[in-house]
């Protein structure tokens, strides 16, 4: 009967889930989240073109993706990263923190 017990309050936890991490893609989010973030450096400070070539990166990339798969398992994270996607300007992305 326990077994029975705890397995109703797991499922609906799960299906309350799904639409959340459904609705981020963090292939597209990154990518934004990256194209914003390049397009705010100031490329005539020192130091500009290192950090270019660290966001042009594969490694970057990745890198942010992993890390949204992670983060959108909760409410919070899904949001923030949804928020990323969607933004146009580092302002906005700034926001979404």
């Amino acid at each position: 009967m326990k077994k029975n017990i705890f397995s109703l309050v797991l499922i609906p936890v799960a299906l309350n889930s799904v639409p959340v991490l459904a609705s981020v893609d963090c292939n597209k989010a990154v990518e934004n989240q990256l194209t914003i973030t390049k397009a705010a450096i100031d490329t005539s400070k020192p130091g500009a073109s290192f950090i270019l070539k660290s966001l042009n990166s594969l490694g970057a990339k990745e890198k942010g993706v992993k890390q949204c798969k992670q983060d959108v398992q909760t409410d919070k994270g899904a949001a923030e990263w949804s928020c990323v996607n969607q933004a146009s300007s580092m302002e906005e992305m700034r926001s979404c923190v």
